[in-house]
């Protein structure tokens, strides 16, 4: 499947999960879900960050240092908002320096 293809693909698939939350306003989620749904955020950052960490060796350690950061401040802050934006700033700060 081509590149093009696979995006329209999941386009499409986010498109029907939000139409049927649209349809279904008073279905409820069993709690179950509600549990597992709150890990999902912490769940793509984490394979975010573990796929740029595994990329080309040039750069790691800058990297490593702005990852490290985020993760720090993400655990003084419990704000994901605060992780992303200051691992984004730490990399910058390190990559222009």
């Amino acid at each position: 499947m081509s590149s093009v293809g696979l995006i329209l693909a999941m386009g499409a698939a986010v498109y029907a999960l939000r139409l049927a939350g649209l349809a279904l306003p008073e279905t409820t989620v069993p709690p179950d879900w509600n549990r597992a749904l709150r890990f999902v955020p912490i769940a793509l950052l984490t394979a975010l960050v573990v796929a740029s960490l595994s990329g080309q060796a040039d750069g790691l350690g800058v990297r490593l240092v702005a990852a490290s950061g985020g993760a720090l401040v993400a655990y003084r802050t419990q704000k994901m908002w605060a992780c992303i934006a200051s691992g984004m700033l730490l990399y910058w700060l390190l990559r222009s320096g």
